[in-house]
């Protein structure tokens, strides 16, 4: 972790871990200071570092990591990419009304991070209320009278699949519900 003007506050939980930057909580002591961060892994098969814009986009980083084996290179955000970013979501919702300007996080008149739809959307659950809907109602109604074909590249080969009533089945795979705007941002919570 590091930041720019101020310097971050780390806190212990009840438990005695160690407690991280919140970026999606307000009352964290660092919601409001320009921070970001960088993954390592290192184990007994590699050394193995990345910078992580799933849950927001902040700083202008990258860096490079020479090894034995080669060298890693992550660009990360031009100088301005911060900006670029906000600007651009700010004209989104601009165009379609949506709540694509309330991502950005601002402190003292300038933007501090862009928050992921994800993440801001586990903070405020009305942000996006059905802002997919529309597109998911037309690929469920398409896919009741057409096959969905999907090459799993996996054990069960070509799967096909049709929508009945709210409901993706492949038989003898697996169904899915309709799935919601949370669902399609997180790519990880089941519809």
């Amino acid at each position: 972790y590091f930041s720019v003007g101020t310097k971050l506050t780390f806190l212990v939980n009840r438990g005695g871990g160690l407690a991280l930057p919140s970026v999606s909580n307000p009352t964290d002591p660092n919601a409001n200071v320009p921070h970001d961060f960088c993954e390592f892994t290192f184990n007994s098969a590699q050394l193995y570092a990345n910078i992580t814009f799933v849950d927001m986009v902040s700083l202008p980083i990258a860096f490079q990591l020479e090894t034995g084996q080669g060298t890693q290179t992550v660009r990360g955000l031009p100088a301005d990419g911060l900006s670029r970013v906000a600007a651009a979501l700010r004209a989104q919702s601009a165009a379609d009304g949506s709540d694509w300007s309330r991502l950005i996080v601002t402190a003292g008149g300038r933007d501090v991070r862009v928050l992921s739809p994800n993440l801001a959307i586990r903070g405020n659950s009305a942000l996006f209320q059905g802002y997919f809907d529309g597109y998911v109602d037309e690929v469920w109604n398409k896919y009741r009278s057409t096959d969905l074909r999907i090459d799993t590249q996996f054990t069960w080969g070509t799967v096909t699949g049709r929508v009945n009533g709210d409901t993706l089945t492949f038989p003898g795979v697996g169904s899915f519900a309709k799935p919601s705007t949370l669902s399609i941002f997180s790519c990880s919570d089941a519809p």
